[in-house]
């Protein structure tokens, strides 16, 4: 069995999800979730219930049962971990798990689970008809408690403006008749300062609740300009567009103390 522990927002929710799946496949074993993070972390909330996953939640006797044993990995480092490729079938798993590698191989799969269960709302389908007719390009803004919280901010800090207008101009010179769709955290800053020359659509009808249905709405988009942020991050790799080019921040992390290189997918353009 692999006991995946969950924390952080839906995001690190689903590189969680992902790397427990690999495992979990590979060795033809259950799957199931830890979530008694989120009796103590108020911040976030479970939310993978939204998508077509195994869900299967622990008992406190099977997770302490294993933690027992000995039988845990915890993630040693924030990059690309080899010997994490390598785990046994009967596993505690601990950690952000932040990399394409670590899934990749059952990345079919983690597609097929990572469809979500309930349909969309009429707003949210009128949305995703234009998203799809048009040279879409969704843009995500963070900021959050990467603004207002000081721990996070010293972490990860926020894409600058400078970033985002550079990104808009270069997809706009790739491609013709660029309609560009911005979805954020922050809905009133984003329209107070994200100004283009270009279509523009705020995306703001969907709360904190349905972020989800955001994140499909993104992934329908056949381009994107994402945060350091792993919403948009999924966003952008659950994107189908054969031809889809995303750019990406660099600098991951603003605190030097986290190594970011392995986030960032082969083909992806780091700006």
């Amino acid at each position: 069995m692999v006991i995946v522990r969950l924390l952080g927002g839906l995001g690190n929710q689903l590189f969680q999800y992902a790397m427990a799946r690999r495992i979990a496949y590979e060795h033809q074993v259950p799957i199931k979730l830890d979530v008694s993070s989120y009796d103590i972390y108020k911040l976030r909330t479970y939310r993978l219930h939204h998508f077509n996953i195994m869900e299967n939640f622990a008992s406190v006797k099977e997770i302490n049962d294993l933690i027992e044993a000995g039988k845990i990995a915890k993630e040693r480092q924030f990059c690309f971990d080899e010997q994490m490729m390598h785990l046994p079938g009967d596993i505690y798993l601990d950690g952000y798990w932040q990399c394409e590698k670590y899934f990749e191989n059952v990345s079919n799969l983690i597609r097929h689970e990572f469809q979500l269960k309930a349909a969309l709302s009429d707003q949210d389908e009128e949305l995703i008809k234009k998203i799809r007719n048009v040279q879409s390009i969704s843009i995500h803004v963070r900021r959050g408690d990467y603004v207002f919280d000081e721990y996070n901010h010293h972490i990860h800090g926020t894409c600058s403006l400078e970033y985002y207008h550079f990104c808009i101009e270069q997809l706009a010179a790739a491609f013709d008749k660029p309609n560009f769709f911005v979805f954020s955290d922050d809905k009133q800053w984003v329209q107070d300062h994200i100004k283009v020359k270009y279509p523009i659509t705020f995306v703001t009808h969907n709360d904190i609740d349905k972020e989800y249905a955001d994140l499909f709405l993104m992934s329908n988009c056949k381009h994107h300009i994402i945060a350091n942020s792993s919403f948009s991050w999924w966003a952008a790799w659950l994107c189908t567009y054969d031809k889809k080019k995303i750019l990406s921040p660099a600098k991951w992390f603003h605190s030097h103390d986290y190594d970011g290189r392995d986030i960032i997918p082969k083909g992806w353009y780091q700006v």
